[in-house]
């Protein structure tokens, strides 16, 4: 289409930085210290993301809307803490947030659907604190750590810590995520999120960086093909959707099916799609171009 091929024209591919190089950046981006500077640097880094009930309506599963709009008018924690799916039948959807920052995902997402069980992780400490703290998460089950996802899944959900009982997630969230991972793992992140996920039912709802993002465009240190090192140490991959097709495949989730520009993005049983927008803003009038 002509937005993406005007900025594929703008794209000015840096030259790869060598290999030694590259490497060291890639060790650098490890561990939890870039982030955590990050986040100790940065307040409130990431506006809510209240469009993902929109892009992702499995995210509100459980009691009926009607049921979470009497909310107010029921007693305390009626819809929370399971009367209405004992009356019902219905059963509280577990959310796995991979990366959860502040909670700009999760915080939006428990206001919008109360009968949400949590467990949420970040490889920032101080972010995992401060949204541990946040005041709506209190009288919520909503179970926070701080933990590298790369290492596998955290004890709540791993066989070892959760033993033969855990519970199986039905939404893992992984927004903005994956691209700050060494690509190498991608496969392995991937894979052990679908282990987690309650059989035949479980999604994983991702929505990521895609090539000729204007942050892409505005990189200066290339590492690999599409992968970037920002000026904090913290990585950068631009996806395609095909990229998170044959992902899934490797890792052996539900194969997906390609449309172009359709509004829903990566499920394992869903679609991969790209999109992309022209924003104009307020106060310079730039255009900036993004693609996700």
């Amino acid at each position: 289409d002509d937005f993406v091929a005007s900025m594929q024209q703008e794209a000015k591919l840096l030259d790869v930085v060598s290999g030694e190089t590259a490497r060291e950046l890639l060790e650098a981006s490890k561990g939890d210290a870039n982030w955590d500077s990050f986040y100790r640097r940065e307040d409130d880094p990431y506006k809510p993301r209240r469009y993902l009930s929109a892009e992702f309506p499995e995210l509100l599963h459980g009691p009926s809307r009607l049921l979470r709009a009497l909310e107010p008018l029921l007693p305390s924690g009626f819809i929370r803490f399971g009367l209405v799916q004992k009356i019902t039948g219905s059963t509280n959807p577990l959310l796995f947030d991979v990366g959860c920052g502040y909670g700009s995902a999760l915080i939006p997402l428990l206001r919008e659907n109360p009968c949400l069980h949590a467990i949420a992780c970040d490889l920032s400490p101080t972010a995992v604190a401060k949204l541990a703290a946040h005041p709506e998460l209190s009288n919520r089950h909503v179970q926070t750590r701080p933990w590298d996802i790369t290492q596998g899944l955290p004890p709540e959900l791993s066989a070892l810590g959760g033993g033969a009982h855990r519970k199986p997630v039905d939404l893992a969230l992984l927004i903005f995520t994956l691209s700050a991972v060494d690509p190498a793992l991608h496969v392995k992140v991937l894979r052990d999120l679908g282990s987690s996920l309650k059989p035949g039912s479980g999604n994983i709802c991702f929505r990521d960086r895609a090539l000729y993002d204007l942050t892409m465009l505005r990189s200066k240190t290339r590492l690999g093909d599409r992968t970037y090192a920002r000026d904090d140490g913290t990585l950068a991959h631009y996806f395609t959707a095909q990229d998170l097709i044959d992902l899934a495949e490797q890792a052996a989730l539900n194969s997906l099916n390609h449309q172009k520009f359709a509004p829903s993005a990566f499920k394992t049983a869903g679609k991969a799609s790209g999109c992309t927008a022209a924003i104009s803003t307020r106060s310079y009038g730039a255009l900036l171009k993004l693609a996700w």
